[in-house]
């Protein structure tokens, strides 16, 4: 390896770059795009010991849900129950897609000292957080009521932006977790 990627500044800017979202009309490709960042730094993360650090801080810096910090906890404490989206005849005479959640996230016990580890080993490099309104996604209560309990002195300690549109779809119990985040 080259010794200029030895220097911290500059695979930061490598980061930076593979993590910049790109200016593309089509919404479609947006999606994707934004999903292949993720993968792009998750890769750089697990490939190089040089990049794993500031590559893991930048894939960890800005989320779009608290999904991902979910996704670390173990199976037996938080379970994701997908289920198959329904479609309604629309006045249009075609199919669509029927309102309500095709992700479940339910608490199946209570966190455990060992999971508040993972909770925080992650959760430490949060910098941003939007909490948008995703009708796909139902996040059981017990979840934010667990995280409003919790032993952590903060939940979310490097959180500088929470980006959370008031909305009638937002929950009481989302907002009120929100208050506990930093």
């Amino acid at each position: 390896m080259h010794n200029v990627l030895r220097i911290d500044e500059v695979v930061q800017h490598i980061c930076r770059y593979v993590g910049q979202p790109e200016p593309i009309a089509d919404a479609y490709r947006k999606v994707n795009r934004k999903e292949s960042r993720y993968r792009d730094l998750a890769a750089m993360a697990r490939t190089c010991r040089s990049f794993s650090t500031q590559a893991t801080e930048s894939l960890w810096s800005k989320l779009d849900s608290l999904v991902p910090l979910l996704h670390c906890l173990p199976d037996d404490l938080v379970l994701e129950k997908r289920v198959p989206p329904q479609y309604v005849l629309g006045l249009s005479g075609r199919l669509e897609k029927a309102m309500g959640p095709t992700c479940y996230f339910e608490l199946r016990r209570s966190f455990s000292p060992n999971d508040w580890d993972i909770w925080s080993h992650y959760a430490r490099r949060i910098v941003e957080l939007s909490m948008s309104y995703d009708s796909d996604i139902h996040i059981d209560s017990r979840i934010y009521d667990a995280l409003v309990h919790s032993p952590l002195q903060y939940i979310l300690p490097r959180l500088r932006t929470l980006y959370y549109p008031e909305s009638e779809f937002m929950s009481s119990n989302t907002s009120l977790a929100l208050t506990y985040f930093t």
